[in-house]
């Protein structure tokens, strides 16, 4: 009885022991399959940061090799895609994006590779760039984007304020649109068409109108520029229009790459212009080792020589003070009366008082074009001129404009030279205004060592590639990135 009882127990005993070894070998099994599956997820996963790593320092270093002349002259973050030779690439961007990727990934260290081993075999199968953003892209989108972003800190909306103020004035009244020089040349053939008239009907007299301000008109139809500077003082460079961006057929990128600046255009078009003025030269304040000297100017004008583009903005700024100084004389009943007097005694002079209303034109254009010579004489010699003159800063009175001598030395408060500028380029289109700017960044880098293939549009500021990385037990990954400044 009592051995059948210890036997009993010890295969009890035995059963329970052999149950504990089934549990355990089965939950080893699960949680050995459950560690391996981490660690092979954990690789995975490593594979994948690596990949990203890689990528994400490739493409920094891209972007890392942006053009430093560029950069020191215009504060542009620009990459430019021909690193220093005579063609733009940008599959060449995309090799060297795959040599930094590469470098990342650790293919290089083949030697030390092979004695330590490497757990992932990471390797860079494929590279496609899938678009990029150039500097000349749309007019220049993104060299505008650059330029608002720099500028937004710098720039007053006080400024912008007063200038679409000035540009206001001076389209409410058409000042740009007509000029009385011109409208005089009508006006003199016609009187001159009645003097013959009057000559014909009274043979036996002399009739004739030779006044003063015949004169003058004969001298500003000669031109303005040389009534105002030292011609032999002025620079003579000249460019090829045809070797510079707004002239060439253009290498172009990917449309929807970078988005778009958002915002008032105006307010756009006046950061742009002020970085002009900032980064440009012109006359009286010429950049110093650039190749036209009087940039501003050029990117208002578009012509080839500095001269031909001064002489253009000294016509431009003669228009408008030409206008103006209409619009005051006209305004003045002191000034309208002496011009009445003078008209209507000159009308009867040739014995035809029908004359009367076109001598008042030849003569209020000769006043103001007197006037106007005499402020683009001061606006190019440092001095303000304001837009629309009081009495007190009106500086020929009626004897003094048939002298040619001044009354008055000119009122020191108003608009400077560069205001005027101002004005014009708020006028201007704005695509016009950057296909120059850039005309002018390109003279600037090539005359430095080293660039003297550079072009815009070769540069980007923007790339997205597709990578194909590969990684040991033929794990793929495709990894998407868009880098840009």
């Amino acid at each position: 009885m009592i051995r059948s009882l210890n036997s009993q127990k010890a295969y009890s005993k035995t059963w329970v022991q052999g149950y504990l070894t089934v549990f355990i070998t089965l939950t080893l099994t699960v949680v050995l399959a459950l560690c391996l599956t981490l660690i092979e997820g954990v690789r995975r996963n490593t594979i994948r940061l690596e990949a990203e790593c890689a990528v994400d320092a490739g493409m920094n270093s891209v972007l890392a090799e942006f053009h430093r002349e560029l950069f020191a002259q215009y504060d542009l973050l620009f990459v430019d895609t021909s690193y220093g030779t005579s063609t733009p690439s940008y599959e060449r961007t995309a090799s060297r994006l795959e040599k930094f990727v590469k470098r990342n990934l650790g293919e290089d260290e083949i030697l030390l590779s092979a004695i330590s081993g490497d757990l992932l075999e990471m390797h860079l199968e494929e590279t496609k760039v899938l678009g990029v953003s150039v500097a000349s892209d749309q007019c220049g989108a993104s060299l505008r984007r650059q330029i608002a972003e720099y500028m937004y800190e710098k720039t007053g909306v006080v400024y912008f304020e007063k200038l679409l103020e000035w540009v206001n004035i001076i389209e409410k009244n058409s000042l740009r649109e007509s000029s009385w020089l011109s409208r005089s040349e009508e006006a003199e053939k016609q009187l001159n068409i009645w003097v013959e008239e009057a000559q014909k009907k009274y043979p036996d007299k002399k009739i004739s109108v030779d006044g003063w301000f015949q004169k003058v008109l004969w001298a500003l139809r000669g031109g303005i520029l040389n009534l105002t500077v030292d011609m032999e003082e002025l620079s003579h460079q000249s460019i090829t229009a045809e070797n510079y961006l707004s002239h060439r057929k253009l290498l172009t990128g990917t449309t929807g790459l970078r988005e778009a600046i958002s915002g008032q255009a105006s307010w756009e078009q006046f950061l742009v212009q002020e970085y002009i003025l900032e980064k440009t030269g012109r006359y009286g304040q010429e950049k110093e080792g650039s190749l036209l000297k009087y940039q501003t100017e050029y990117i208002l004008a578009g012509l080839e020589s500095d001269i031909d583009n001064l002489k253009a903005v000294a016509d431009a700024l003669f228009v408008v003070r030409e206008g103006a100084n209409v619009l005051h004389i006209m305004g003045c009943d002191d000034k309208m009366s002496v011009i009445q007097e003078i008209s209507d005694g000159l009308a009867a002079a040739i014995m035809m008082p029908e004359a009367s209303p076109v001598i008042q034109i030849l003569v209020i254009a000769a006043w103001a074009g007197i006037e106007s010579v005499y402020d683009v004489k001061m606006l190019l010699a440092g001095e303000e001129v304001p837009l629309i003159k009081t009495q007190e800063q009106w500086i020929f009175g009626w004897d003094a404009a048939v002298a040619n001598k001044t009354d008055r030395q000119a009122h020191q408060i108003g608009l400077c030279y560069a205001d005027y500028l101002r004005i014009f380029m708020m006028l201007q289109d704005v695509e016009t205004m950057t296909d120059r700017m850039m005309d002018i960044i390109e003279m600037d880098i090539r005359q430095t060592p080293g660039n003297e293939w550079f072009r815009l549009d070769g540069c980007i500021d923007c790339l997205k590639v597709q990578f194909e990385i590969t990684g040991k037990n033929g794990y793929t990954y495709e990894i998407t990135r868009k880098y840009g400044y």
